[in-house]
């Protein structure tokens, strides 16, 4: 008979620390606060400005506590940030330079952080690649 050696039980590691949770729970909630007393107030132009700031909170409380809620929450902006102009749009009026549409650049360029904050990474990042990379991308935006 073949005998089947079993992995002794793993057990994950409890990552629920409860200051975390609070973290983003108070970033999602100042978020809320602010854009709803702006968005009651009637006041357009404060509120176009802070929904990209609020979207960026939270995105950074997520990216350094949870990760793989920043990354769902990161498409969820791409969503629906077209909507959220809309909206105030219809509200308050036409304006043509909206900073409602800068929040899904603003929350996807958290993850550059990865690139810069040691111990955020798995694999070092060799620079060469960077500049080769960089340098193709630039070779074909000056050919068009």
């Amino acid at each position: 008979m073949i005998e089947a050696r079993a992995y002794p039980a793993i057990t994950p590691a409890e990552n629920r620390s409860p200051i975390r949770s609070v973290g983003i729970g108070l970033a999602v909630g100042l978020s809320v606060v602010v854009v709803a007393a702006l968005c009651f107030a009637g006041k357009a132009q404060p509120l176009r400005g802070a929904i990209p700031i609020a979207a960026l909170l939270v995105a950074l409380a997520l990216y350094f506590i949870k990760p793989v809620l920043y990354i769902q929450y990161s498409l969820w902006v791409w969503f629906l940030a077209p909507l959220a102009r809309r909206i105030v749009d219809w509200q308050f009026g036409y304006a043509d330079p909206n900073l409602v549409l800068l929040a899904p650049f603003l929350v996807s360029g958290i993850a550059g952080l990865t690139l810069v904050l040691p111990g955020r990474r798995k694999t070092p990042v060799y620079p060469q690649y960077s500049c080769s990379a960089a340098r193709l991308f630039c070779t074909d935006l000056l050919s068009v």
